[in-house]
């Protein structure tokens, strides 16, 4: 993984610098998620290293599903087609990200809780947490019945877990032995 990001990283900040030259950071970062998407499908990526497909074909894999893609998107995903690397596009697109949230002072933030949690009690998380990192914060909340309880909160690089099915786990550790 650590790999892929590596070759990722200059891409990533080559659009990033082109795109806040031509003031386009916002349109191409969601064009850069949908193909970060179908890039992320499996059939997609074992098309995008099979060698009877040739570039042309794999880049208009993605500008036949997404309608209107810049025309500087377009040109990125042939030379990366060129190179032989559409397979590191998530990666890319999750570096540009980075770079925009930076950029802006924002950063993202990831609930994710057995059941829903209420609006006010996300603004005062985000509150919190951006008082905390001083900086703008976006919260994305997800369900996963599975924490059976409580929930996770990923901001970065950290992580707050505070789920029942984590307690429960180190309970079983700690009288397992």
């Amino acid at each position: 993984m650590s790999e892929l990001i590596t070759i990722a990283r200059p891409y990533a900040r080559a659009l990033f610098e082109v795109s806040g030259a031509k003031k386009s950071l916002a349109s191409w970062r969601q064009s850069l998620g949908q193909i970060a998407v179908i890039a992320e499908n499996v059939d997609v990526q074992l098309l995008m290293i099979d060698p009877k497909i040739d570039q042309t074909d794999r880049v208009n894999c993605f500008t036949k599903l997404i309608d209107n893609l810049p025309q500087d998107i377009i040109v990125f995903l042939q030379i990366l087609a060129k190179e032989g690397r559409l397979s590191v596009l998530p990666q890319i697109y999750k570096l540009f990200a980075d770079l925009c949230d930076a950029s802006q002072q924002t950063i993202q933030a990831e609930l994710i809780s057995a059941k829903p949690v209420s609006v006010v009690f996300l603004e005062r998380l985000e509150k919190n947490i951006s008082e905390r990192y001083q900086a703008k914060v976006l919260i994305s909340a997800k369900i996963d019945k599975a924490l059976i309880g409580g929930g996770v909160l990923r901001v970065g690089d950290d992580v707050i877990d505070v789920s029942l099915r984590t307690k429960l786990q180190k309970i079983a550790t700690e009288m397992l032995g």
